[in-house]
C-alpha cells in the first residue's frame, strides 16, 4: 500500500534525516509532525468509509433476498474491502514510524521505552485508536505547534507508536516529556486515571526511582556504564550490497549474521551456513506486519538510504538476522556464576549464582534489541557483565538492589521450572 504514497514517504524521510542532522532545525520538526499527521487523517478516512461498506455490504446479505451468484458477488466485495482496511491499518503503522523516528532521533532509546508501558503495571500502554475526529485535536496541534514557537522540539503523542502517554511530548531533553492537553479543568474517572499513571510516569523519570512502579514494591534505574554501540554501518553495508548482488551476508560479529535480499527467498542452506549451535532469528519484515516494531529503535533510523528504506516499508528488502544464544551464554559464563538459555515466554537467559543462590535474567524484550535494533552483541555481553558484576556487588554490601523491570520480573517457580535449553561453557 505504501508504494502508492512514494512520494509522500521519501519526502517526510528526507525531513527526519535533516532533523538527524541538525537538532535545531524546528521548522522541519514542525513540517514533520504535520506532515505525518496529515497521512494518518488521509488514511483514517479511508478506513472509515470502507468499513461503512463492509457494515452495509454484511447487513444486504442478511436482510436482502439474493440469488448465490449475487450473494457471492457480495462477500468478494466484503473481502477485497477488508483487505484494503488492512492495507491502510499498516500504513498507518508506518507513518507512525516517521514520527517515531522523530522522537528517537532526540531521545535514546533505553529512555523512551518507559513511554510506551504501563506505569502501574506490568504491559504495553494501549493505543489512543483514529485522531481524526477527536475531541481537542485542535487545542493539541495549537499547544504543539506553541511549543516549537518557543524552540523545543515536540511531537504529537498520538501520531506516534512509541509514545503513548500525553496529548505532547516535549523532546528538548534526556527523558520524554508527556503533557496533557485539556479543553476543561474537571477530569472525568478514566482522565483520572490516565493522570495517575502520568504522574508516576513522571516521577520515576525525573527521580530514576518510582514506588509501586509496574507492579513492583520499588524501581530504580541507573545509566549504562559501557557506552552503548551497534552494527548499523554493517546492516547498511549488508544492504547496499545485496541492492547489488541481489542478496548478501555479514558477520559483524562473532555470533552475529545480517542477511538482506530483493530476491524474495533467503539463500539455500543459509541457516546452516551460519553453523550456529543455538541460533535465534529475527525476521523484522515480521515485526513490520505485525505492527510490533515498539519499543525499539524504529527501521526509520536504521536503515540509512532513503531507497532502502522504502524498499523495506514496501516489502521489496527482506532482513534476517540470527543471534547464536549459545555464543551468548558462553560469553556470560562468570566465575561462580552458572549462565543457561531458558524456555520462558519473558525471560530468555537465566544467571544463578552457584552458592547463594542469586538469580538475574535477561528478558526477551532486551534480547530482542539485537535482532530489532541491530544492536552490537559485543556490547550487550559487556553490559550484562558489568551490570550483574555490580548487582552482586550491591548485594553482597547490603545495599539496595537496583530493578529495571525490561529486564527482572517475578522470580517465583516459574524460572525454578523454566527448561534449561543451553548451558555455558567456561573459557
Amino acid at each position: 500500500m505504501i508504494a502508492r504514497r512514494k512520494v509522500a514517504f521519501l519526502r517526510l524521510c528526507a525531513v527526519l534525516r535533516s532533523i538527524e542532522a541538525d537538532l535545531d532545525d524546528l521548522d522541519a520538526v514542525r513540517a514533520l509532525n504535520l506532515g505525518v499527521l496529515k497521512e494518518i487523517l488521509n488514511d483514517e478516512g479511508h478506513i472509515r468509509r470502507l468499513r461503512a461498506l463492509v457494515k452495509d455490504l454484511k447487513r444486504r446479505l442478511k436482510t436482502e433476498r439474493r440469488s448465490k451468484a449475487e450473494a457471492h458477488g457480495l462477500r468478494n466485495q466484503i473481502t477485497r474491502h477488508e483487505a484494503a482496511i488492512k492495507r491502510y491499518e499498516g500504513q498507518l503503522f508506518i507513518w507512525r514510524c516517521v514520527a517515531d523516528g522523530l522522537v528517537y532521533a532526540y531521545v535514546s532509546t533505553f529512555n523512551l521505552k518507559h513511554a510506551y508501558f504501563e506505569s502501574d503495571r506490568f504491559g504495553v500502554k494501549p493505543s489512543a485508536g483514529f485522531i481524526g475526529g477527536k475531541d481537542g485535536l485542535r487545542l493539541e496541534l495549537g499547544a504543539l505547534l506553541s511549543v516549537i514557537e518557543h524552540k523545543v522540539p515536540a511531537v504529537l503523542s498520538d501520531i506516534t507508536n512509541i509514545i503513548r502517554y500525553g496529548d505532547v511530548c516535549l523532546l528538548g531533553g534526556a527523558d520524554p516529556v508527556p503533557m496533557e492537553v485539556k479543553s476543561r479543568a474537571e477530569l472525568n474517572q478514566r482522565g483520572k486515571r490516565q493522570a495517575a499513571k502520568l504522574h508516576l510516569l513522571e516521577t520515576f523519570l525525573k527521580e530514576d526511582v518510582a514506588a509501586d512502579f509496574r507492579g513492583m514494591p520499588e524501581v530504580r534505574r541507573v545509566a549504562y556504564g559501557v557506552p552503548h554501540r551497534d552494527c548499523l554501518g554493517d546492516l547498511n553495508a549488508c544492504i547496499q550490497n545485496a541492492r547489488r548482488d541481489g542478496w548478501n551476508a555479514v558477520c559483524p560479529e562473532k555470533g552475529l549474521a545480517y542477511m538482506a535480499t530483493f530476491t524474495g527467498k533467503l539463500p539455500d542452506c543459509f541457516l546452516e551456513s551460519l553453523n550456529m549451535t543455538r541460533p535465534i532469528v529475527f525476521t523484522p519484515n515480521g515485526d513490520k506486519m505485525d505492527h510490533a516494531w515498539a519499543p525499539y529503535l524504529p527501521f526509520t533510523n536504521s536503515i540509512r538510504d532513503l531507497q532502502d528504506l522504502y524498499d523495506f516499508a514496501a516489502g521489496n528488502l527482506y532482513l534476517v538476522v540470527a543471534v547464536d544464544a549459545a555464543v551468548v551464554c558462553d560469553r556470560l559464563s562468570i566465575p561462580g556464576w552458572e549462565t543457561s538459555l531458558i524456555d520462558d515466554p519473558d525471560r530468555i537467559i537465566l544467571m544463578e549464582h552457584l552458592d547463594s543462590g542469586a538469580k538475574i535474567a535477561i528478558s526477551t524484550q532486551f534480547f530482542g534489541r539485537l535482532g530489532l535494533e541491530f544492536m552490537s552483541l559485543d556490547w550487550f555481553v559487556e553490559h550484562q557483565t558489568e551490570f550483574v558484576l555490580g548487582m552482586w556487588s550491591e548485594m553482597v554490601a547490603g545495599q539496595p538492589t537496583v530493578v529495571d523491570p525490561a529486564e527482572f520480573g517475578d522470580w517465583g517457580a516459574q524460572l525454578e521450572a523454566a527448561p534449561r535449553l543451553y548451558q555455558a561453557k567456561a573459557d
